[in-house]
């Protein structure tokens, strides 16, 4: 007996799925762009952390700017390298840092 390969449909649930939670979180057509920056869904109203397009989207000022200019010291026992940390304002000049190799002690 010969069996025949089975097939699989895809379905167009993810579409039809992104557009109803688009839809269900999405504040009333009323809203001014200001307001929509701002609008937190309900259900993470709690957070520590507000889940809003605002804070989505600070990027450098909440996380930091990635650090460059990396190098070793003459000794090979520290990692020097320019970096804003987040927490500063978004075009703040990057400083010098440096951390031993093993990770530790973080200082400017």
């Amino acid at each position: 007996m010969r069996r025949t390969p089975s097939r699989t449909v895809a379905l167009p649930i993810a579409p039809a799925l992104g557009l109803a939670l688009v839809v269900a979180l999405a504040p009333a057509r009323s809203a001014t762009a200001q307001s929509v920056a701002d609008f937190v869904p309900e259900v993470v109203r709690d957070a520590s952390f507000p889940l809003s397009i605002r804070s989505i989207m600070r990027g450098p000022e909440l996380v930091g700017q990635a650090p460059s200019g990396v190098r070793w010291s003459d000794d090979g026992q520290s990692i020097w390298f320019r970096w804003v940390p987040g927490g500063n304002a978004w075009d703040a000049a990057p400083e010098p840092w440096r951390v031993r190799s093993d990770g530790s002690g973080l200082e400017r």
